[in-house]
Parts: structure tokens; C-alpha cells; sequence
């Protein structure tokens, strides 16, 4: 069993190929990424105790959008896949349910997680199938888990801040033996900003 050590953390995260219903196309911007980068959380690190970290995001416009970005960096060698997923909130927490897309399918996209940079922190683009649409003022979770084993030597960091200065979102780890979504100080989620940023054209 992994050791709970949890922290609210703010990933970094950035939303392209955006549009709004609204003629005020800056209103539906998040934007945590202005934020300087000080630390990340592992994906799927044992040390960590959880199997999936989140951030939530909320518009204050109608938004679709085709590929969000992730600020990542590789340590090691991890061996798996990266696969992130847009979901409804329940309870302050990802609800399990994928937003669906146009036509009809989950919002699931992938990334290699061996083609992540070891050297600097870079947005990767996880591009969806096709349009994913998000209502104005409802909360949403951008969830990222790993293929690969368990490790902290072999591991994706998704990276963070520990300003905590978006004011409309949170960071959230699922524990791995539990299953529960936490922000509880003994994780090392707590008190930091899952670094994001999604902007609509």
C-alpha cells in the first residue's frame, strides 16, 4: 500500500482550438499557466498514495474546444501511457462520468508517456476526437492517469505552483487504496495550484 502523503497542487494545463457562444470571447478564459513553475506532481508516484490527480476548471462562458495542453517533464524512464479525461463534478470531486464529445463518445486523449521531455517542463497537446463543449459557471475536472508501474524514479510530473491563485478551481488526488478524491492536508495535493490554462479564440 502506497504512504498517503497528499498536497493541493496547480497543474499546469492549457485548452487550444477553443471557441464561445459569447461575443465577449475573453470571459471564457482559465489561465493559471502565468504562473511561475515550482514543483509538479507525479503520476502515479508512490509516494504520492494516489493512482490519479485532477484539476478543476470552471468557464464563465459556453466553450468547446478540439486539444487541451499539460505542462509536463519526465523522470526517468517511465514505460505507459498518459490519458487524460474531462469530467462532470460531484460532491467537489471528478464524478467518474467523461464530458461526451459531438459525436457521442468520451473526451478520452492520449499521450506517449516516453516522448515527455526529461530536461525542461513543456505543454504537451492532448488532442480529442472532436469538440469538447463545457457550460458556463459548472465545474469540470481535468483528470490524468498513467500506464505505466508505480514508481518514483520512472515517472510523468505534472507541474505545478504553490501560489494557489486560481480562485475557480482546485487540484484533487484519487487514493489508490481507498478509491476516495481527497484535498485533505495529508495528501501532497494540499495548498498548491494544478498550473492551468485554457483560452478560447
Amino acid at each position: 500500500m502506497w504512504p498517503k502523503l497528499f498536497a493541493l497542487t496547480l497543474i499546469a494545463v492549457s485548452l487550444w482550438s477553443c471557441s464561445s457562444n459569447s461575443a465577449e470571447t475573453a470571459t471564457c478564459s482559465v489561465d493559471i499557466s502565468s504562473e511561475s513553475t515550482t514543483g509538479g506532481v507525479g503520476i502515479r508516484q508512490p509516494s504520492y498514495g494516489s493512482d490519479k490527480v485532477a484539476q478543476s476548471v470552471t468557464f464563465t462562458a459556453d466553450t468547446s474546444f478540439s486539444s487541451l495542453q499539460l505542462k509536463l517533464k519526465r523522470v526517468g524512464s517511465p514505460v505507459g501511457t498518459l490519458t487524460l479525461v474531462i469530467e462532470t463534478n460531484s460532491a467537489s470531486a471528478p464524478s467518474g462520468l467523461a464530458v461526451y464529445m459531438a459525436d457521442g463518445s468520451d473526451n478520452s486523449a492520449t499521450f506517449d508517456a516516453a516522448a515527455v521531455s526529461s530536461t525542461a517542463s513543456t505543454f504537451y497537446t492532448f488532442t480529442f476526437a472532436s469538440a469538447v463543449t463545457l457550460q458556463a459557471n459548472s465545474t469540470y475536472w481535468v483528470t490524468v492517469e498513467a500506464s505505466y508501474n508505480p514508481s518514483s524514479t520512472d515517472v510523468v510530473k505534472w507541474m505545478s505552483n504553490t501560489a494557489n491563485a486560481y480562485s475557480s478551481g482546485n487540484s484533487i488526488a484519487r487514493d489508490t487504496a481507498t478509491g476516495v478524491w481527497s484535498t485533505s492536508a495529508n495528501t501532497d495535493l494540499a495548498n498548491v495550484d494544478l498550473l492551468t490554462k485554457a483560452s478560447c479564440e
